[in-house]
């Protein structure tokens, strides 16, 4: 099943369970009925701003909202199997294969960018997956802005502490070595 079907039938699903009819929907979301009968059967996919309208007129919280989200953003085979959940196997062995570098993918980032360090990190999970807020707190009060958020999969979380792991193991050798250094050039 495509995400848009598994979409369209999580559409479909939460309307009835608000008992509302189609046009009811269509009509409260400020679409046209024949779009959102589209979208249920799995024929079009919505845009974004299609999802919040109705995830708004089915009174969702951030974590559906975010799982409807995930299901039209996810473009490759890859990230299908792993929002489907279908081929749990074949989904570990890709993430084995990526973790071991058999298949290893260029990444580019831009001289320029700057890092955002962040005062605060939040994690929550759902039925669908993590969600990551990276927030910084304003000024000498209690109020802290997400900055940024980062929902992954279950599978892709599980990848993921397991490069932490490795990664904070060097990090705190890298640290251990650096003050060492200090404290040689401190003793000369």
């Amino acid at each position: 099943m495509h995400n848009t079907q598994n979409l369209g039938k999580k559409i479909r699903e939460l309307r009835m369970n608000n008992n509302l009819t189609m046009e009811q929907l269509a009509t409260r979301a400020k679409i046209h009925p024949t779009l959102l009968s589209k979208i249920e059967n799995g024929s079009r996919k919505p845009s974004i701003t299609v999802i919040r309208a109705l995830s708004s007129e089915l009174n969702l919280n951030e974590t559906d909202i975010n799982y409807l989200l995930s299901l039209i953003s996810a473009s490759t085979p890859f990230e299908q199997k792993l929002n489907n959940n279908s081929e749990g196997e074949e989904v570990k062995k890709s993430m084995d294969e990526f973790a071991n570098k058999k298949n290893p993918i260029e990444v580019k980032v831009p001289d320029n960018l700057p890092v955002l360090y962040s005062d605060v990190a939040m994690v929550t999970s759902s039925p669908y997956g993590i969600v990551f807020d990276f927030a910084q707190n304003v000024g000498p009060t209690t109020t802290r802005n997400v900055v940024s958020r980062v929902g992954i999969s279950v599978e892709h979380a599980k990848a993921l502490l397991q490069v932490l792991s490795k990664k904070i193991v060097d990090a705190e050798k890298a640290r251990t070595e650096k003050e060492k250094e200090d404290n040689i050039k401190a003793n000369n």
